[in-house]
């Protein structure tokens, strides 16, 4: 994925916006789920920086577009996790941009996709449990910022699907994929990306009871085949 120097469409999510406490909640037997801290800050259209526990299908969050290497908005089709309260394996990944100065913290389980820099302004899929201090996440097309550090921890957890299969999430650019495991291997992102499809035409016809249906069934399988 090349990605040019060019200025981004809209502003980044503040590093002032702090997140509510979560609520106790209870610790989840399997603590390698494929989402995100439920507290994680995300940029929603018409409501400004919330937390990802608030987010709901149909909002339309910030995101952006490979394609034209510029921010966008994308409407998110589906939410994982929202009635869960269980606590999952997190990482806790600080990170510093020198180029503006911001600063912030990605929390993500291992196995998530995020966008990293691989210099000369390109940029990759990698999961979360692959990175390393040092290496560079992107927060713009023109803007990246280097891993400070990289600890664990227990929380809540959302993962939201949009249209476009990216978000902009806790002020860095990620997937909305992860690698799930499958007989000893993982699918890669555009397997993934062909079998979101039937979901996307699903939200179109608006029956969006039926993505959460088939969302289920799907996660049932898995346990299968993992």
């Amino acid at each position: 994925i090349v990605a040019p120097q060019v200025s981004p469409t809209s502003s980044p999510i503040p590093s002032s916006v702090s997140p509510s406490p979560s609520p106790s909640v209870t610790a989840s037997p399997n603590n390698d789920d494929v989402c995100f801290s439920a507290s994680s800050l995300i940029r929603v259209m018409g409501k400004g920086v919330v937390q990802l526990l608030d987010v709901q299908v149909g909002d339309k969050v910030q995101s952006f577009d490979e394609e034209h290497h510029g921010l966008e908005y994308s409407e998110v089709i589906l939410v994982q996790h929202e009635h869960s309260d269980a606590k999952h394996k997190i990482l806790v990944i600080d990170y510093s941009s020198q180029t503006t100065g911001q600063s912030g913290t990605l929390r993500v389980t291992p196995r998530h996709y995020v966008y990293m820099s691989t210099g000369a302004n390109q940029m990759v899929h990698i999961r979360a449990q692959d990175l390393q201090v040092g290496d560079e996440l992107i927060m713009g097309f023109k803007t990246k910022a280097r891993i400070t550090s990289i600890g664990e921890g227990m929380d809540q957890v959302r993962n939201i699907h949009t249209m476009n299969d990216r978000a902009v999430i806790d002020g860095v650019f990620v997937s909305c994929f992860a690698a799930n495991p499958v007989w000893g291997g993982s699918l890669d992102v555009p397997f993934l990306k062909a079998l979101i499809l039937p979901f996307k035409y699903l939200y179109r016809m608006e029956l969006v009871w039926m993505i959460k249906v088939l969302d289920g069934l799907v996660h049932k399988a898995h346990k299968y085949i993992q």
